[in-house]
């Protein structure tokens, strides 16, 4: 299994996340400190399965964790997550120990772009 996202895959699309809050920033900071929280546990828990040879948790938490992912906005890590789903449903411990590695990295990404400046929006009414 190639591990990769699509070029064209946001980090994070906080507008997106926004929107679906109808404009609540301050709902989506805080739904995505609690998704931070939870999807570093549920790595945890995806090491754990892979160490035990449990492709079936790591099918499960990948296909949750994929849309939790999708659903606060995360892109790149909704798609590592997929690739861990796959490797749970193939029975494939070998690439699902990668691919925890590989989304492990996308899930600082995400970190890192949360902690980013954010640039001021442009065109908005006034």
């Amino acid at each position: 299994m190639e591990l990769n996202v699509s070029g064209a895959t946001q980090i994070f699309d906080r507008a997106a996340l926004v929107h679906t809050l109808m404009g609540d920033e301050a709902l989506a900071e805080q739904i995505t400190r609690v998704f931070v929280v939870d999807a570093n546990a549920q790595l945890v828990a995806l090491g754990q399965a892979v160490q035990d040879g449990g492709s079936p948790a790591v099918r499960r938490i990948g296909h949750t964790m994929k849309g939790a992912a999708a659903s606060v906005g995360a892109t790149a890590l909704a798609e590592a997550f997929g690739q861990l789903e796959t490797a749970g449903r193939d029975q494939n411990l070998q690439d699902a120990a990668s691919a925890v590695q590989f989304t492990e990295e996308r899930l600082r990404d995400l970190e890192l772009a949360l902690r980013a400046p954010r640039q001021p929006q442009t065109g908005t009414d006034e």
